[in-house]
């Protein structure tokens, strides 16, 4: 038997009760620590996992875990007490008795618990691979037959005793005959009124269907109300519902019905016609059939033939009623298993319908309780499993928010550093257009100090506000110069006073704005010109200066080319002149050798790109903040 020490005590439990305590882990996975009180709990529960695991999930388990039922004294603890008692000479008298206490007179089946639970033959499933040990006994015992066929000394040895036997069995028949003739009373019996044995070997080939075939060709249509509460499953699956439901399970045993009369169990034949296709029989079906499964079948059918040899059944018509109810196997300790309740009387239909109501009436209201604690327990565990999914779709939507919210984080953080870095680009993309213009102003002054007598073109800028400005370009310029060329003298003279400074000096003055300006930190860190007069320098240098600056930081966001907030358009033909740096002016007819060109701008109301830019960017700000 195993053993189990747990915290200096000891456990000795049988196999069964091992298997139990291993089931009862499975299923609450409880701590190592409560082992001894499992096992107390599961004692005081006499081993039923059902009501130990309704106890356990109750929460109040560990109360009364040390009681136990007390034990009636056993016969040698009596005699030994009747014995001193004789001895001593004491005696009481009805006085005296009436004087002791009253657990002292409680009858010992009060005091015991178990003797009041009834001892009953236990049914057991059908082994998973009795198909295959039966092919194997059918195949020895063609093998014997075989081998005593050929031996006929063998085969003399082999049915010599059957034969005498059989020769007294007639002897023993011819005298009852004789001396039931001289007292003048026949005590034979028709072939009917026996049963039919059990024969050694089933027919391999039958089905379940084949006896339900049967029975309808001798019931006719008296079986169809039968046959409508029988269980067409497998005698284990059956076994298993009614053992984990609480169910009665009816089983019918019967002879070969159909075929040569001589071949016919007339009792099993009878039993079926007059007895279960009654139609009171069938109402007292009804009454219980949702708590009922009925397994009918003849013996000739392998399954129902391993079942009778199981049970150990000799004669095929029987009915036995079964249920999962608590027994007393042994005399130590009494549980729920699957029992024998009733072997029902098949003699006459009263005294069948009373066996069947007389078991149904004594065991339905344990079955009852069985079945509320079973369903109270089922009800648990759905709350508990609702509870549990409740739960995790709790955690699940508490999961979902909170990456919800890590997601509007993540993008918030995405959107304001993408809206820094817009507006980086913006200040660095302004700062390259201003130092380009003041480059090419620059260049355009040291090219003036160098005067050449090449021919130049005169063109008329006409701008939006009235102002008209004529500048000198020669053949060799691009369109592009044009466009840069105007674009700084419009920067340069932004800002006109009645005292118009000289070209050179007001490049000075942007410049020194732009260096000395706190935004532009990206240029001024690294450039040679902070913190220094212009004028010390000149403008070869400062022009090479700024050249390297614009460069610098031109390559912050790879900025190849700069970009115009106007468009130079020509009236006559009104047409728009391309700002391609490919395109010569010697090659524009309407620029060369005189022209004429409007200033428009590309935006509205006189904005520029920044602050056209910086509005989409609010307006998708506001979008994502709604």
């Amino acid at each position: 038997m195993p053993v189990i020490e747990h915290n200096d005590q000891r456990f000795e439990l049988s196999h069964a009760e091992e298997q139990k305590l291993n089931e009862f882990q499975m299923i609450t996975s409880f701590a190592a620590d409560e082992l001894s009180n499992v096992i107390k709990l599961l004692r005081n529960h006499s081993w039923q996992l059902e009501h130990a695991l309704g106890r356990y999930f109750d929460g109040n388990w560990k109360e009364n875990l040390d009681y136990s039922a007390p034990h009636s004294p056993t016969a040698e603890q009596v005699a030994a007490g009747d014995h001193q008692q004789a001895q001593t000479g004491s005696h009481f008298t009805d006085n005296q008795e009436a004087d002791l206490p009253i657990s002292s007179r409680i009858p010992n089946f009060l005091e015991n618990p178990l003797g009041v639970v009834p001892k009953l033959p236990v049914v057991h499933r059908l082994p998973y691979n009795y198909k295959e040990k039966l092919k194997i006994l059918t195949s020895r015992q063609n093998q014997v037959t075989d081998l005593y066929s050929k031996n006929s000394l063998l085969l003399t040895v082999l049915f010599l005793p059957n034969l005498l036997i059989k020769i007294g069995a007639h002897l023993f028949s011819w005298l009852d005959i004789l001396i039931s003739y001289a007292f003048k009373v026949n005590l034979n019996k028709p072939r009917t009124q026996y049963n039919w044995m059990i024969p050694n070997r089933p027919q391999e080939e039958r089905q379940p269907k084949d006896t339900f075939t049967d029975i309808t060709e001798v019931c006719g249509d008296n079986a169809k109300d039968l046959l409508s509460l029988c269980s067409t499953e497998s005698y284990n699956q059956i076994f298993d519902e009614c053992e984990s439901k609480y169910k009665f399970m009816l089983l019918i045993l019967l002879g070969p019905i159909a075929g040569d009369e001589k071949n016919v169990c007339h009792s099993s034949k009878t039993f079926l016609t007059h007895f279960l296709c009654h139609p009171s029989t069938i109402e007292l079906f009804k009454q219980h059939g949702d708590n009922l499964k009925i397994y009918i079948r003849t013996v000739n059918d392998p399954e129902c033939w391993a079942l009778s040899k199981q049970l150990k059944l000799k004669y095929s018509l029987e009915c036995l009623l079964v249920a999962n109810v608590h027994n007393r196997v042994n005399s130590n300790s009494g549980s729920q298993i699957m029992s024998l309740l009733a072997a029902l009387k098949t003699k006459s239909l009263p005294r069948f319908q009373d066996s069947w109501k007389a078991a149904v009436r004594r065991y339905s209201p344990e079955l009852v309780v069985s079945q509320t604690e079973l369903n109270e327990l089922e009800m648990a565990r759905k709350i508990k499993e609702l509870q549990d999914e409740a739960y995790q779709m709790s955690l699940n939507k508490d999961l979902e928010k909170q990456l919800e919210r890590e997601k509007q984080e993540k993008e918030l953080k995405e959107m304001i550093l993408s809206k820094s870095q817009k507006e980086e680009s913006l200040k660095i993309k302004k700062l390259c257009y201003e130092l380009t213009l003041l480059l090419h102003s620059l260049t355009a002054e040291n090219e003036d100090e160098n005067v050449t007598k090449e021919k130049k073109s005169d063109i008329l800028f006409r701008t939006s506000d009235g102002k008209r400005v004529v500048r000198k370009y020669k053949g060799t310029d691009t369109l592009r110069d044009i466009y840069i060329d105007i674009a700084a003298h419009l920067y340069l003279t932004a800002s006109e006073s009645s005292t118009q400074p000289k070209t050179l000096d007001r490049i000075y003055e942007k410049l020194r704005n732009i260096y000395e300006n706190p935004e532009n930190s990206c240029i001024a860190e690294e450039s040679d010109i902070k913190g220094k007069s212009l004028k010390f320098f000149t403008i070869t240098q400062l022009e090479a200066k700024l050249r390297k600056d614009l460069s610098r930081v031109s390559s912050k966001i790879q900025l190849k080319d700069v970009s115009f907030d106007f468009e130079l358009i020509s009236p006559f033909p009104r047409c728009s002149i391309p700002n391609d740096p490919s395109v010569f002016l010697q090659t524009r007819s309407e620029l060369w050798p005189n022209g004429s060109l409007l200033v428009e701008s590309l935006y509205d109301d006189g904005s520029s790109e920044e602050e056209y830019e910086g509005n989409d960017q609010e307006d998708q700000d506001d979008n994502i903040n709604e």
